[in-house]
């Protein structure tokens, strides 16, 4: 009779466990070195490089473009200085590429970040000294921006950021979607001002014809000549026009979905001088001038 050895059983526990501490430490491989990957960034990110540059131009420039990352503050010089431009670039994880170029008569600064920025320092800022009658437009994706004693026309755009005007008797435009606008001493033919969530504070006007608006935030303006036509509107706060006392009469519109309504002005609903107040939640207010 034929006798068969017995069959033994596969052992499969061993390699299993070689497999799971493969696992473990090849995890915590992969945490040490996305550790010392997270050090050099913030290493990176922490060395931050300044470039300072100036700049001049001469007396044949009658008009200022800036598209950049940055903050841009404008003065007006001697009107027959030439424009001068100081330029500071900051960067650390990526570089900056910034640009001065001359068309016409008109000079651009433009420039930017390089790559994808994940993280890091990076942007373009710039003191502008000009003549008083250059016109300025400024387009930026984000910084504040300030401009002062200028007769030419300004417009200005920012995605985030503060927008600030002072002494300005030319066509105005400030527009920024994130951030409050100031503006004192402003005139000429026309003031357009524009946020979406900020508030818009003008004193001593002198513009005939003024638009302010805000989705989320306060609408002050005070006149120090009579307007012919006024605009203030905001999503969320109150609108508050304030005009010199004197024999001009008005056509008042004041309407709030939420709040309070008060008109202190001569009124005649068939004048060609306009006041238009309106608030979703806030007060509506036309009053005269302290």
């Amino acid at each position: 009779m034929n006798s068969q050895a017995p069959v033994r059983p596969a052992l499969h526990g061993a390699p299993q466990s070689g497999r799971s501490a493969a696992v473990v430490i090849g995890a915590l491989i992969a945490v040490v070195m996305m550790g010392f990957a997270g050090f050099e960034i913030v290493g990176l990110t922490a060395q931050s490089r300044h470039h300072v540059a100036q700049l001049h131009y001469g007396s044949a420039i009658t008009a200022v473009d800036v598209q950049d990352r940055g903050s841009v503050r404008f003065v007006a010089g001697p009107p027959d200085a030439g424009v001068t431009v100081r330029r500071t670039v900051i960067e650390s994880m990526f570089s900056v590429h910034p640009s001065a170029s001359v068309d016409g008569t008109t000079l651009t600064l433009a420039g930017g970040c390089s790559g994808w920025q994940l993280t890091g320092r990076c942007s373009v800022n710039y003191v502008v000294s000009m003549p008083p009658g250059t016109a300025i437009r400024a387009q930026l994706r984000r910084g504040d921006v300030s401009v002062s004693g200028v007769a030419g026309p300004v417009t200005i755009s920012t995605s985030s950021g503060d927008v600030d005007a002072t002494d300005l008797s030319g066509a105005v435009s400030l527009q920024t979607d994130s951030g409050d606008i100031t503006a004192d001493d402003v005139g000429g033919r026309g003031v357009r001002l524009k946020t979406g969530s900020g508030d818009v504070t003008a004193t001593r006007v002198h513009a005939a014809r003024v638009s302010a608006e805000t989705g989320s935030g306060s609408v002050s303006l005070a006149f120090t000549t009579p307007p012919a036509a006024v605009l203030a509107d905001t999503g969320s706060g109150d609108a508050t026009v304030a005009v010199p006392r004197g024999p001009r009469i008005y056509g008042v519109t004041a309407d709030t979905g939420s709040g309070n309504r008060r008109v202190d002005v001569a009124t005649n609903s068939s004048s060609p001088y306009t006041i238009v107040l309106r608030t979703g939640s806030g007060d509506a207010t036309a009053k005269y001038a302290p």
